[in-house]
């Protein structure tokens, strides 16, 4: 499984989480929660990630664009 020779794994908004997957990561109840609840760019102007590194542990995160990835993504017609 690619999972299992990952370093870093980064899970954004998610409905569900396999639980092969919440075992091999060791992610949480807790964490679970947080990736279904995740903000999202569109909505929130911020993304809310999971970032598990195996052994180590779960991390979470808020990505937020620099102008200038703002500027790229409105131009590719992406919006943020």
């Amino acid at each position: 499984m690619i999972l299992t020779n990952a370093n870093i794994v980064v899970i954004f908004r998610l409905d569900s989480i396999p639980q092969e997957v919440k075992k091999i990561l060791n992610i949480s109840g807790f964490g679970e929660r947080f990736v279904k609840e995740a903000a999202q760019g569109k909505t929130s102007g911020y993304s809310s990630a999971l970032i598990a590194i195996p052994g180590e542990g779960n991390y979470h995160v808020n990505v937020l664009a620099s102008p200038g990835e703002l500027e790229f993504l409105g131009t590719a017609g992406r919006g943020v």
